[in-house]
């Protein structure tokens, strides 16, 4: 089974915040209910093509930048080879 591939969507979520406030004022404004830009922003649900135009027109993002906004993936942590640190 494939794994699925997990976004950085911290710069994103900056940039709403500092434009319109919070994810619900911007999903409002685009039509969208919260719930679903935040299933977007937390990898639940994929962001399309379509909403990556919206949203870099919305938030007034430089095509140069596309990539430090919605192409970033998270880092990938191997559990297997993870050590723990345990405080007394």
């Amino acid at each position: 089974m494939k794994n699925k591939k997990e976004y950085d969507y911290s710069r994103l979520k900056g940039k709403i915040r500092e434009l319109y406030g919070s994810d619900s004022n911007l999903a409002y404004e685009l039509g969208w209910s919260g719930p679903l830009l935040s299933l977007k922003l937390n990898n639940k649900s994929g962001m399309t093509q379509d909403d990556i135009i919206v949203l870099v027109d919305k938030l007034k993002i430089p095509y140069s930048e596309i990539h430090s906004y919605f192409l970033k993936e998270k880092p990938k942590i191997d559990w297997g080879n993870a050590t723990r640190r345990y405080s007394k």
